[in-house]
């Protein structure tokens, strides 16, 4: 899906609106500002809306079969995110399957038991 040029807002454009909506303003500019940038190189909404966010159960530096629900295709990348107030210093797919992937990942301390992190597989 080709994205358009997006055009900043200004006060001008909303001139019976709110003080308060300056705020909402220098919110929205930001983002616009970083789409415009990043659509034409390479970042698209199709792929970008085919994440597929899970949470699962993984032990440190243990191979974990994760069954992909929603992707159409095998993800590329991984991110994690929260993950039971452990960190997460690494994070990879080590073996695609038939609508699963492999994954491995590695917490600061080499904790033991089962820790849920919440992970993001891309297109």
């Amino acid at each position: 899906m080709k994205f358009p040029i997006l055009k900043r807002m200004s006060q001008d454009d909303f001139r019976t609106a709110p003080k308060w909506f300056d705020a909402v303003l220098s919110i929205i500019n930001p983002i616009i500002d970083f789409m415009n940038q990043s659509m034409p190189n390479g970042l698209n909404i199709d792929d970008n809306l085919e994440a597929e966010v899970q949470v699962i159960t993984a032990k440190h530096a243990t191979t974990k079969t994760v069954r992909l629900n929603k992707l159409k295709r095998l993800p590329r990348f991984m991110r994690t995110g929260y993950a039971g107030g452990q960190v997460v210093v690494g994070a990879q797919i080590v073996r695609y399957g038939t609508n699963t992937v492999d994954v491995r990942l590695l917490f600061e301390g080499a904790p033991t038991g089962e820790i849920k992190v919440t992970v993001c597989f891309e297109p």
